[in-house]
């Protein structure tokens, strides 16, 4: 017969550790002390969690006694709930944007006990939008064409991905906060090193043609001549309004609201676009650049109805509305706008970070560039 190993009996009121020999994986679990309901008299307990062996419950339970909490059971879902009910307070949309994408891809984790999660669940679900991957429904099913083929997506972005580290991270801060959990094992996540995407603009040739269908009335080809000679990211372009435009100095004042440099911003209005602006400001919405019946657009509808539909019908490439941004910056450096100037139009605090990530000279701007050395 096999020796069976005794262990020395608990103290009262310390909680347990027992063995399930059901269970093959961490049969090992960890009990808080029991608690009696005064008005039912009956008696229950919070089971911490389930471990590969006797010491790893033995210190949960340890660790559990030092700082006793009610949110021990607590799912991902609850906390990254409670943390976002504190957090986002003091987010910029665009981040709470961000993080509530990432949230929505880590559904796998949602329901799952909190103090459970090991970095390999978690590795697990990174490692999914790493690759070329099924787009899923909120329960996680895959969502078919009409041809009955599940639709693929393409591999998530390095940002992306690492916004999902990031929150993953974020919720294990208030957690351990909160004494749910001593350690954070999203530290151990990894993302695999990728060669960060071109970013686009739109070249000068097709600038003109968007100026050119502005200037043959097509619908809504002057918003994208601004947003080209403005430099706002889109959600700042369609949130400016007539205190926004300084007519006397021929300017827009602030409209950012990513950063104070951002909101404190100063962006020249080129004579191009100044026609079309006042245009807007003539028809009386609540914002500049409104729907016909005054009312602001979202990001979103803006986007998918009027911006890209008309890139199509101007017949040039469908870049993101952010490359209308990038398009700002790298024509106004290569016609020679001042480091200084531009950070103040792009609403930046680091020239840096325009070379970094919007500037982007075409071949002919370096080519007349090498020629001014003597």
């Amino acid at each position: 017969m096999p020796r069976q190993t005794k262990y020395r009996k608990r103290e009262n009121g310390v909680g347990s550790v027992y063995k399930r020999s059901d269970i093959v994986h961490r049969p090992w679990y960890a009990a808080a002390p029991a608690v009696i309901d005064t008005e039912t008299g009956k008696t229950s307990r919070e089971i911490i969690g389930h471990y590969e062996t006797r010491k790893e419950a033995l210190e949960a339970l340890e660790s559990y006694n030092k700082a006793p909490t009610k949110k021990i059971r607590s799912t991902f879902s609850d906390l990254y709930s409670e943390w976002e009910s504190i957090s986002f307070r003091n987010l910029s949309k665009s981040m709470r944007d961000c993080y509530t994408a990432a949230y929505k891809k880590l559904f796998p984790l949602h329901k799952k006990i909190f103090k459970d999660i090991r970095t390999a669940d978690m590795q697990k679900v990174i490692d999914y939008y790493e690759d070329e991957h099924y787009e899923l429904d909120e329960k996680g099913k895959p969502i078919y064409d009409k041809d009955g083929s599940p639709k693929i997506k393409p591999p998530l972005s390095y940002s992306s991905l690492h916004h999902m580290t990031v929150l993953l991270g974020l919720v294990y801060t208030y957690a351990m906060q909160n004494d749910v959990v001593n350690k954070d094992y999203s530290k151990f996540l990894v993302i695999s090193a990728r060669k960060a995407a071109e970013k686009q603009a739109f070249s000068d040739v097709e600038v003109r043609k968007i100026e050119e269908a502005a200037q043959n009335g097509m619908p809504n080809a002057d918003l994208v001549l601004i947003m080209c000679y403005t430099g706002y990211r889109i959600s700042e372009f369609l949130g400016l309004t007539k205190f926004n435009y300084n007519a006397d100095e021929n300017v827009f004042a602030g409209g950012g609201n990513k950063t104070e440099a951002g909101r404190n911003k100063i962006v020249p209005v080129h004579p191009k676009i100044k026609p079309y602006i006042e245009k807007h400001l003539n028809d009386g919405g609540k914002t500049i650049f409104c729907k016909a019946d005054g009312t602001p657009y979202n990001v979103k509808s803006f986007r998918d109805s009027i911006y890209y539909p008309t890139l199509e019908k101007i017949g040039v490439r469908k870049l993101t509305p952010h490359a209308t941004r990038r398009t700002f910056a790298t024509r106004a450096a290569a016609a020679g706008v001042r480091p200084e100037d531009l950070i103040r139009m792009m609403g930046h605090s680091d020239y840096k970070i325009d070379t970094d990530s919007y500037i982007k000279q075409e071949a002919s701007t370096l080519v007349n560039a090498i020629q001014l050395i003597k």
